[in-house]
């Protein structure tokens, strides 16, 4: 699933970048959880694709 996500965004697929991009998504989830934010889905949406694309190009 990974691995198609990144040939679809045209984005370099290593274990690296996978692994990085677990972290910051279980990063921001516990950020939301521990502060009591309740974000419009749409919001959280957004940040989980900058969260890509961040974690993509960072790798």
């Amino acid at each position: 699933m990974a691995k198609a996500a990144c040939k679809r965004l045209g984005i370099t697929y290593s274990i690296s970048s996978c692994k990085s991009f677990i972290h910051n998504a279980y990063m921001l989830e516990r950020f939301i959880c521990v502060f009591g934010i309740s974000p419009d889905p749409q919001v959280i949406d957004k940040l989980f694709k900058e969260l890509i694309l961040f974690t993509a190009r960072a790798a």
